[in-house]
């Protein structure tokens, strides 16, 4: 754990604020930021398509779903680092 960005903790505040009142909560809200940061991380590593990139919450989760659809034969392995952090 390490120190978080100012940025990060306005963010957090904006959030648990809008939660007080989750009639506040629009579509939009879930969709919009989700949108965004597919489109970014998707120039970032040189990927034309947004829709490609996944969210999900959590990284053994995620992986865990992503090889459960991947086409493996027996002879194949899907590799993690080792000590990886559980989620």
């Amino acid at each position: 754990m390490g120190p978080l960005p100012c940025v990060a903790e306005e963010a957090g505040i904006l959030g648990l604020r809008m939660k007080r009142d989750p009639s506040s909560i629009l579509p939009h809200h879930f969709f919009d930021t989700s949108l965004e940061l597919r489109g970014l991380f998707s120039r970032l590593i040189g990927d034309t398509d947004p829709t490609r990139i996944s969210i999900g919450p959590g990284v053994s989760y995620s992986v865990a779903i992503a090889a459960k659809n991947l086409p493996l034969s027996s002879d194949q392995n899907v590799v993690l680092t080792f000590g990886q952090f559980p989620s």
